[in-house]
């Protein structure tokens, strides 16, 4: 019998890459999200992927063997129009209502998403997972009471339940959405390149983390199929990191006729760079797509949305 596993947030950016590498393998996919693409939903009709329509505070009783946790709201209390607890407890209440319906559901594994913005405002510049958080802001306090929980269940009351933060993530079919309404910096000089033709940058600026959306799927087969995980949390991230000009500096070599326009020194970064080598040691997962591949492979699907456009 295929094993089962329920992924949230399976219509988002990056967990769509989630639910589709787990059905390659032959799992069975339990997509959840308030709702899906039609685009998506008849993207995966061949594949063992099940739609479910639900909010994950209130998931119907079935049988997993797996779960990921990938639903999140990165909006702020003001673009949600929330108060800053209701923010806070949009990510953290969801997040416990799901990992206590996998104990319940009796998964063998639970993974929850977190995210590199945990070192928002640190000092240092490059994050391994021994790295202090320093988290503000209730997106990213929510984010690291989550880990915090993860550790808990795990080392304290036995459950396999482990923690991930991503960097900064890109890829084709990134949009803005309600609960995501910022894209990435690399789709923002994009569409700055395709419809400006210019790129404006700082000459200079720290470095970050970019990992292309698809690979994260292939880790998460990763450590859902690793026989044991030596660790609560793990750094799901290729480690290449560049500053927005080197970004920048890409994005004009793949669109011929846009220009680098520098502009003044920025203020202190207010993030650095992740790396980690706890996914390939327990694991085996190192294949990382290069940024110099994954940009190419975003240009082809922006030219391709275009051409769609009647």
């Amino acid at each position: 019998m295929r094993e089962r596993v329920l992924v949230t947030g399976a219509g988002g950016f990056v967990c769509r890459y989630v639910v589709e590498a787990l059905a390659v393998t032959g799992m069975r996919v339990i997509a959840v999200d308030q709702s899906f693409d039609s685009d998506l939903a008849q993207r995966w009709k061949s594949l063992p992927i099940e739609l479910l329509s639900n909010d994950c505070r209130s998931l119907p009783r079935v049988p997993v063997d797996y779960v990921v946790h990938g639903a999140a709201l990165t909006a702020g209390p003001e673009e949600a129009n929330q108060s800053p607890i209701e923010n806070y407890r949009a990510n953290l209440d969801p997040a416990l209502d799901v990992l206590q319906w996998a104990a319940a559901a009796g998964a063998k594994r639970t993974i929850v998403v977190s995210s590199s913005a945990v070192f928002r405002g640190s000092p240092e510049s490059v994050y391994t997972e021994e790295t202090l958080p320093v988290a503000t802001g209730t997106y990213m306090a929510a984010k690291r009471a989550i880990e915090l929980v993860a550790q808990t269940l795990r080392t304290d009351y036995g459950q396999d339940v482990v923690s991930i933060r991503l960097g900064s993530v890109y890829g084709p079919t990134e949009i803005a959405r309600e609960t995501r309404p910022r894209v990435s910096r690399v789709m923002r000089l994009l569409h700055d390149a395709m419809s400006q033709r210019v790129l404006r940058v700082p000459s200079d600026g720290d470095r970050m983390d970019w990992t292309y959306a698809p690979d994260i799927g292939q880790a998460l087969v990763a450590l859902l199929g690793a026989p044991s995980l030596n660790h609560d949390l793990y750094h799901v991230t290729s480690g290449e990191a560049l500053t927005d000009l080197e970004i920048a500096r890409a994005v004009a070599a793949v669109l011929p006729g846009a220009d680098v326009e520098l502009l003044d020194p920025q203020v202190p970064p207010y993030r650095g760079a992740m790396t980690g080598t706890r996914l390939a040691h327990d694991t085996g997962f190192n294949a990382w797509t290069s940024f110099r591949d994954g940009l190419a492979s975003v240009v082809m699907w922006l030219q391709q949305e275009s051409e769609r456009v009647p």
